[in-house]
């Protein structure tokens, strides 16, 4: 046998063997596939099947079945900021942006203004002023000023106060309807009050603008006559104090420079009045003496028309 011939008849065995291991491998898919064919795709579900009579084959008539958190797919975020010339801008998980609402991100709670953006710096939201920083954060329970130099308290929810508002010393402050502090005469609810220029409600005895005033307890300007604890005082309708000779209407009384009413026999610019235990101008009577070294009773005002 020629070289040839001999090569000839390796290749062809070779073409064999190779021929019967491919239908060995093809028949070893095949009874793997017939034994694994109504098994289900491991997916982390545990499923029980139960067939009935009436069932027709395949037909699931009751199931068990225990899902595993962990095989399920979560749901991808897909909120995001994003930021342009009117501010930033939130997208929530649904595609959405928010509108003249509160809403909470991230822990954190936000006022996203009518055109979508979180407010910053003063805001006024339902009537009410809040201050937020440059990130949208709300400011809480704390005193701060604003550009124009207005004070304002925050409470711990975030709004300016406003009306009466007691500090813990007892400082006793009025806001107005934006929330500012307000200073000198304030008209409350029919009453006037006055607020100092740090803005604390005034109370007792108090020397404004060179008149003397008396405010209550409550801070009311008090009007009309008071016992106070030098004496007896009166207040005319506009809060100022009585000092000198008055006339109230057609009786005469006599005050000292501090206000107090001022009793018995006193001299006023070298006239000289009686007054009696109610303060009040009194006439002439027999047991009524001129003071010493009067040169003569006509310069006496005893006549309660003179």
């Amino acid at each position: 046998m020629n070289e040839k011939r001999r090569f000839s008849i390796l290749k062809e065995r070779r073409r064999e063997a190779l021929m019967l291991i491919g239908f060995a491998a093809a028949a070893v898919l095949l009874v793997y596939l017939a034994g694994n064919r109504s098994k289900p795709p491991d997916t982390g579900q545990t499923v029980t099947e139960s067939r009935t009579d009436s069932a027709p084959p395949g037909t699931l008539e009751n199931k068990d079945i225990k899902l595993d958190p962990t095989a399920i797919p979560k749901r991808p975020d897909l909120s995001f900021w994003q930021v342009d010339s009117e501010g930033w801008l939130y997208t929530n998980t649904d595609g959405k942006t928010y509108s003249s609402t509160w809403e909470t991100v991230d822990g954190q709670l936000y006022y996203f203004k009518e055109n979508g953006r979180f407010a910053t710096g003063w805001t006024v939201i339902d009537g009410a002023t809040y201050l937020f920083d440059p990130a949208g954060r709300m400011f809480r329970d704390m005193w701060t000023s604003s550009p124009d130099g207005k004070l304002y308290r925050l409470s711990a929810d975030g709004a300016a106060v406003t009306g009466w508002y007691t500090e813990s010393d007892g400082r006793v402050f009025h806001m107005a309807s934006d929330g500012s502090v307000q200073y000198g005469w304030q008209e409350i609810d029919g009453s006037r009050y006055y607020l100092g220029g740090d803005g604390v409600l005034v109370t007792g005895y108090r020397e404004i603008d060179g008149s003397h005033y008396y405010f209550t307890e409550s801070g009311k300007m008090h009007t009309g006559w008071i016992d106070l604890a030098d004496g007896t005082h009166y207040f005319y309708d506009d809060g100022t104090m009585a000092v000198g000779l008055v006339t109230l209407g057609e009786t005469m009384y006599a005050f000292t420079a501090d206000g107090a009413m001022l009793h018995g026999m006193q001299t006023f610019d070298g006239a000289h009045y009686y007054f009696g235990d109610d303060g009040a101008r009194q006439s002439p009577s027999p047991s009524m003496t001129a003071p010493e070294n009067t040169p003569t009773r006509s310069s006496i005002f005893w006549s309660a028309t003179t």
